[in-house]
């Protein structure tokens, strides 16, 4: 509704336009969680009243290794980081004169697509552009972290690599939808 009809109703609430995503962000981050929650228990319920007992136990046994709080961590920004991506692909297809919709739609294919092609590109090539020195240092430093650290302070230190790099992706979109909306709003 911030760009839709009600958007002159929206922008003249006494309330900044962060105020207007955080909030919108945090609505749709519970509101996902929720429906994700909603959708894994019917699932649990209808396959078989078993899978309920296993998804606890499941629970529990990442509550005892310490990393609960890095998944929801994670699982949060993931959430916020979909919504986000959605509200900029909204912002830049309404900086279009005409078909706004259509054009948050084709911001979104376009934007989503060179995304992943860039994230592939960087896991297939990081490794081969990486100076000769930094990569056998990083090795180095791997191989003797490595020997010394838990599979599960592993997974915790993967987690936390998860958790910064959605956070920059949280936060780009987040500056980028918030730029658009405060310099070149269009409600026509």
């Amino acid at each position: 509704n911030l760009l839709g009809s009600e958007g002159y109703l929206m922008f003249t609430l006494p309330v900044t336009v962060t105020q207007h995503l955080l909030s919108k962000t945090i609505i749709a981050v519970v509101m996902i969680a929720l429906s994700g929650i909603a959708a894994f228990l019917s699932i649990g319920i209808f396959a078989d009243m078993s899978f309920g007992t296993l998804f606890v136990d499941m629970i529990k046994g990442v509550a005892r290794s310490g990393g609960l709080l890095f998944g929801l961590e994670l699982a949060v920004l993931g959430i916020a980081d979909m919504a986000l991506f959605v509200y900029m692909c909204m912002a830049l297809g309404h900086l279009a004169g005409k078909h706004r919709l259509l054009m948050s739609v084709v911001w979104y294919v376009v934007l989503s697509t060179a995304v992943q092609v860039l994230l592939l590109l960087v896991m297939m090539g990081g490794g081969n552009v990486m100076p000769e020195a930094l990569a056998d240092a990083i090795v180095r430093w791997l191989d003797s972290t490595m020997q010394t650290i838990t599979p599960m302070d592993a997974a915790h230190l993967m987690l936390r690599c998860c958790c910064v790099f959605a956070l920059i992706g949280d936060a780009v979109y987040f500056l980028v939808t918030r730029w658009i909306l405060v310099h070149r709003l269009n409600l026509e």
